[in-house]
């Protein structure tokens, strides 16, 4: 599980304070300088679902922008990732009777 994040850059930003927690009030914090515009977060548990948001704190003790909207994304498991990479190639190449099989042997997950 790995995902990045990134943002149009912001004027007069001194830092950046980025977030990704879980719902089981797990937190990441980081404070980036004012030029990154981006932010990779590995270590993501399959399955879970995390939250993102991000602000800017001004130069000069001018303030903080408020808060980004919340991203909520799931990492999907292994299982979903190989299940939608065949069910896309199945459905070019029309093979529904091996997509059949395959979809029993995952346990049922459907296109």
């Amino acid at each position: 599980g790995r995902v990045t994040f990134s943002w149009n850059e912001a004027e007069n930003v001194e830092k950046y304070r980025v977030e990704l927690s879980t719902a089981d009030g797990e937190v990441r914090v980081y404070v980036l300088n004012g030029s990154a515009t981006s932010q990779s977060f590995g270590s993501l548990d399959a399955g879970k679902t995390y939250y993102f948001r991000a602000r800017a704190h001004q130069a000069s003790g001018a303030g903080n922008s408020a808060w980004s909207e919340v991203v909520e994304f799931t990492v999907p498991t292994a299982t979903e990732v190989v299940s939608d990479a065949f069910a896309d190639f199945f459905a070019e190449e029309g093979e529904d009777d091996f997509w059949f099989e395959f979809e029993k042997a995952l346990g049922g997950r459907s296109k």
